[in-house]
């Protein structure tokens, strides 16, 4: 008895299915075998130099503090700098074009 038009659908139909199905369980067993664990091992090898996470943050604070220590001096320094300005401004005004004024 030969076999239909639709009888051959059929078969194809469950042909295609059953690869499929073969073709993802290897394809799967291969990232789990083989994709993945390379994935993990370069992930570690570029990762390692990093610091942990409370490495960055402790680096972080000691350079805040210093970031802040350093807007504290030029504080000071600018408040210097306006006394000195004032003392010479003030020096000008009585000693014109840099000289004492001959009596």
């Amino acid at each position: 008895m030969a076999l239909t038009k639709q009888d051959l659908s059929q078969v194809k139909e469950v042909v295609e299915e059953v690869v499929e199905k073969a073709v993802s369980n290897v394809v799967g067993r291969m990232l789990q075998v083989v994709v993945f664990p390379e994935v993990e091992r370069i992930v570690d090898e570029k990762t390692k130099l990093l610091p942990t996470r409370k490495e960055f943050l402790d680096s972080m604070s000691e350079l805040m503090g210093e970031v802040k220590d350093e807007r504290d001096e030029n504080i000071i320094i600018d408040g210097q700098v306006s006394d000195h300005t004032k003392r010479i401004e003030d020096l000008e005004k009585i000693h014109p074009q840099g000289q004492h004024p001959h009596l």
